[in-house]
């Protein structure tokens, strides 16, 4: 299999066990019964676009080395999807828990 595809893939992995982890903890730390969260799906989106455009850039620049195992390229793949999911997701959370200032007259 290719490299760059199995990089692609765990980024998308990355991202995707991010965005069930969220999920999760979500359901363990409520006692009520909750729905998915639709802004898991926008920040996996457009975390995966960032990222798959980095690292398109990254491997034209970069080329990997065919004698490089396969697992020293997937590893910070995963974790590089993982990451900015999670930076995107806490940026949300920081936006939308940001309270409106009242105006002082």
């Amino acid at each position: 299999m290719d490299t760059n595809f199995i990089v692609l893939l765990c980024v998308l992995l990355g991202g995707l066990s991010n965005t069930t982890i969220q999920f999760l903890s979500m359901i363990i730390r409520t006692n009520e019964p909750i729905k998915f969260d639709s802004k898991y799906w926008a920040t996996f989106g457009i975390s995966m676009v960032t990222t798959i455009f980095a690292a398109f850039g990254v491997f034209m620049t970069l080329p990997i080395p065919t004698d490089v195992p396969v697992l020293y390229v997937a590893i910070p793949a995963l974790l590089s999807g993982y990451a900015i999911n999670n930076v995107m997701n806490l940026g949300l959370d920081t936006y939308q828990a940001k309270k409106p200032v009242a105006p002082v007259s």
